[in-house]
């Protein structure tokens, strides 16, 4: 587990050290509705990794959902058949009814 927390700390290191190198650096950030002048460069990067990973949060948790769904109805299906093989004294090994 040593490798993953080095991991981290060498991705904190590299962000600490991309703001410190564009701590004076400036742009124009153009919202759409809205235009910010002299916005710092280092978080706009950082606004921009967070809404990706929001998004890649939302995107895996839709796709997540529905496999879950899927297996839980296949788990049922699975739990009905044993149920007219076996009879109503039969309870599938996973648990589930």
């Amino acid at each position: 587990m040593r490798g993953g927390w080095l991991a981290v700390a060498a991705l904190a290191l590299l962000a600490a050290g991309f703001a410190y190198l564009n701590r004076g650096e400036r742009t124009v950030l153009h919202l759409g509705f809205t235009t910010l002048f002299q916005a710092p460069v280092a978080l706009v990067v950082l606004g921009a990794f967070l809404l990706g990973m929001v998004a890649m949060f939302l995107l895996g948790l839709r796709h997540d959902l529905k496999v879950r769904r899927a297996l839980r109805e296949r788990t049922v299906a699975a739990d009905r058949d044993d149920t007219e093989v076996f009879g109503s004294g039969y309870h599938h090994p996973s648990g589930i009814r």
